[in-house]
């Protein structure tokens, strides 16, 4: 009942913060003439990058694969089964943020036998080369453009964050803190509880994590896994350069530059855990970005809905569908 407590008002939370976020964002803005613009879009770009994703989403799923049959050689995955198990992660992710990972981790285990600790140890294994990639993406956009990546993370980021609370040393020293204290607790438990019942259930889904984990440096194919890691991203990046075509007003102000900006704006705003996948905060550093091409806040918001919605309606609409396969599969 407490555990359930909790959760609420982590719900609560998140949900208040991205209404918050939201409403910072489109504070002023005449919905009509939005609708108007929006109106104003290609619509055939819709189900086109809705394609590009199903896709990419496709490869993603072939790339986790990989990791999931390094568990045991003889295990073989059925694709159609890790897609699922994916979008279920994905279509979780809108319900409760960050809880997509834990989600796709117990329905790949139901649907394929896979260990829940294994799988979750993949995931987390994912997660690492991806943030590598939005580095490298990130690197990518600053050399290119380092003057407008500059003044959107010192004018839109750092100042409005860091100078309203504290510095950026500050910043760090609690960033150390916090993660020195939480492994002096850790250890501390560890050793107190670790030959519990209980600590040996721990070490023993540890091991698995850590295998899941390390699966990445004792698979095969590795350099099929960096192609499809290069594929998956290309097809991040066309989900928002396509639309730059599909409105008009957009090509007039953006380049193949500026959707690496974007591209590395978007996946850090959908990174924070907040509802919906990054809810109002893809939606207010997005517009932020887009001003620094003179965008206008109302050709900007349409951009940013354009794109918001596309993806939304992916997850949503194909994770909602492995969502009901998935109960139905455990049902029967």
């Amino acid at each position: 009942m407490k555990e359930k407590i909790i959760r609420s008002i982590q719900y609560l939370l998140f949900l208040g913060v991205a209404v918050l976020l939201m409403y910072w964002t489109f504070k002023g803005q005449d919905f009509s003439s939005l609708w108007a613009e929006i109106q104003k879009a290609n619509i055939l770009f819709f189900p086109l990058i809705l394609g590009v994703s199903v896709v990419f989403h496709i490869i993603r799923s072939l790339r986790w694969q990989l990791l999931l049959e390094t568990e045991k050689e003889d295990h073989k995955t059925s694709l159609p089964k890790v897609f699922c198990a994916l979008l279920v992660g994905y279509f979780a992710n809108f319900i409760f943020p960050r809880s997509g990972e834990i989600a796709r981790s117990y329905a790949i285990r139901d649907m394929e036998g896979v260990s829940f600790s294994y799988a979750m140890g993949s995931v987390v294994s994912e997660r690492l080369i991806d943030i590598l990639c939005f580095a490298f993406i990130t690197v990518l956009a600053v050399f290119f453009q380092a003057e407008t990546m500059n003044t959107f993370f010192q004018e839109k980021l750092f100042e409005p964050i860091l100078g309203k609370w504290m510095n950026r040393a500050g910043f760090i020293w609690v960033v150390i803190l916090f993660f020195g204290i939480s492994f002096l607790i850790g250890r501390w438990l560890w050793k107190r509880f670790g030959e519990h019942q209980y600590g040996q259930k721990m070490k023993k889904g540890m091991v698995g994590l850590r295998d899941g984990i390390l699966s990445i440096a004792r698979m095969k194919y590795k350099w099929r896994f960096l192609v499809y890691t290069i594929l998956i991203w290309c097809g991040y990046y066309l989900t928002t350069y396509l639309w730059f075509f599909g409105y008009d007003i957009a090509g007039e102000h953006l380049d193949m530059k500026a959707g690496l900006t974007l591209l590395a704006v978007g996946t850090l705003a959908r990174s924070i855990p907040v509802q919906g996948q990054g809810l109002g905060t893809f939606h207010l550093l997005m517009a932020q970005a887009m001003a620094l091409y003179s965008m206008s806040s109302l050709h900007a918001n349409t951009l940013t809905m354009l794109i918001y919605s596309t993806q939304t309606a992916f997850y949503l609409g194909v994770g909602g569908i492995c969502t009901l396969i998935y109960f139905y599969w455990r049902k029967k």
